[in-house]
């Protein structure tokens, strides 16, 4: 599995890799040190780890200035103590039951992640080996024609759309994507 992340202003990058159980109670499972010289191109912070378990979850810890101490560099908040998303993680993961709070650990101990209760630090699942992810059949798919001033666009936190039910008095999956269908 080959991990990236584009970052122009990051000093050090580790991958930070987690099973379930581990991301519950908030501890890493596995961290890897990204080396500027070997595993940076460009603004491309990158690592091929063959054999990666499906079931494993995965975030990074990103260094560099931070402008409450770099007050040169306004808008820079990196923070190593913080796991973050991979902007292009195919899928997200934090917590099995909608509402289900964080573990309740000492948050100012080394090692714990997190920075209150109400946590659990959410990952990127670790995307499928190419050739058995199931595909989309495109064939006959074709712009719609719509006019923009046809359009109706609405915006919805999913979760919290169809957490509580709705009119019908029932949703069949509340809090996830196929609570929306």
């Amino acid at each position: 599995t080959n991990f990236a992340v584009v970052s122009s202003s990051a000093s050090a990058v580790s991958l930070v890799l987690f099973t379930e159980a581990d991301l519950q109670a908030g501890r890493p499972t596995a961290e890897v040190p990204l080396d500027p010289l070997s595993n940076r191109t460009g603004d491309v912070w990158h690592v091929m780890l063959p054999g990666m378990p499906p079931d494993l979850l995965y975030g990074y810890q990103v260094a560099g200035a931070h402008q409450a101490t770099d007050t040169h560099l306004p808008g820079h908040r990196f923070d190593m103590s913080q796991v973050v998303l991979d902007p292009y993680a195919t899928a997200v993961f934090s917590r099995r039951r909608y509402g289900e709070l964080g573990p309740e650990l000492p948050y100012s101990s080394p090692g714990v992640l997190g920075l209150a209760p109400t946590w659990p630090q959410a990952a990127g699942c670790v995307p499928p080996p190419p050739g058995t992810r199931a595909s989309f059949d495109w064939q006959g798919d074709c712009p719609l024609q719509t006019p923009m001033e046809d359009l109706v666009i609405y915006e919805a936190h999913v979760r919290g759309y169809t957490q509580m039910g709705g009119s019908d008095g029932g949703v069949r999956a509340p809090g996830t994507y196929a609570g929306m269908v």
